[in-house]
Formats: C-alpha cells, structure tokens, sequence
C-alpha cells in the first residue's frame, strides 16, 4: 500500500470513529439533560467536568511519548505499554488523591461528592483507555481505533437512553457513563 493510501485509509477510519462518537456523545447529552432537568444536570455537569480536570494528569502525556517510540521500534512495543500501563497507576492514584484533597475543601452535599467520584472514577478509566489507542496508533492500525470509537459511543448511548427510559437517578446516570 502506498503512503498516500496508507495515509488516506487512515485518515478516514479515524474521522468516521470519530465523528460517529461525537454525535453518540451528543445526542447522549440531549437525552441526559432533558431528562435530568436544570438542576440535577448541572450536579451532572458539575461531576463530570471537575473530576476531568484532574483525570487529565492521569495520562501525563505518557500516551503521546509511548505512541512515538513505539513507532519508532515496535518490538518494544510491549515494553512501553507495561511501563506506560504500570506509571499511570501511579498517576490515577495521584488523581485520586487532589479529587479527594479538593473535594474536602469545598462544601458539597453529599449528592455532588458521590456524583463527582462516579465521574471520576469513568474519566480515569477512559484515560487509562487510552494507551491501547496509542498503541493502534503507533502500529497504524487505526480500524481498531475507529472500532473502539464507535462501540464506545454505542454503548453510551444505549446505557444513558436505558438509563433515562428507566427514569434513574443522576448517580445512575453517572454510573451507566461508567
């Protein structure tokens, strides 16, 4: 296969993943905040955004770094995966910790602390997630990526549309998310 194909094929899977995701993500976010309502879907809201921003020093760029020198001698492919799989344990646990240090600073109901380790606990586990896409990536087999795209939007979907036809609560909202 040429470059220019190999580039294109590539290129291609990985918009169509994602871009059928985000709609996935989207009209998942309709249906949650059109249930929830103003008030539970800003506790919604709430958990998930605050619990990202500390679930993004869970990856610390090491997917990145991992993607690049596997690309460059995919026989240690393996290697920097346990390497990279086994640092961010650390790192989920360092994010674990300042949600947790936060979370006793601020006066939040009980709803909201639970609603925000859900959250948490869901963000955490998409970044961990992301170092077998880096691994896809670095061998340019980005059909799995886009597989692993599109089944991730399918199943939110369905969880949070069963979820809102059950007429859970926001916890199991959350919880459906994760």
């Amino acid at each position: 296969m040429t470059a220019v194909r190999r580039v294109s094929r590539n290129v291609s899977l990985t918009m169509f993943g994602s871009i059928f995701a985000r709609i996935c993500f989207l009209v998942a976010g309709i249906a949650s905040a059109r249930y929830l309502g103003p008030e539970l879907y800003g506790i919604y809201s709430f958990a998930m955004f605050f619990s990202f921003l500390f679930a993004t020093l869970s990856d610390g760029g090491l997917t990145l770094i991992m993607t690049r020198e596997t690309a460059r001698d995919t026989g240690k492919a393996s290697a920097y995966a346990g390497s990279v799989a086994l640092m961010k344990v650390g790192l989920v646990l360092v994010s674990l910790l300042l949600i947790s240090g936060a979370l006793a600073l601020m006066d939040l109901s009980p709803l909201k602390i639970k609603a925000v380790y859900m959250a948490a606990a869901a963000n955490l586990i998409y970044f961990y997630g992301l170092t077998a896409i880096g691994i896809f990536r670095a061998f340019e087999r980005m059909e799995y990526e886009s597989v692993v795209l599109v089944l991730q939007g399918c199943v939110l979907l369905l969880v949070v549309l069963a979820a809102v036809y059950l007429e859970a609560s926001v916890l199991a909202l959350l919880g459906a998310v994760l």
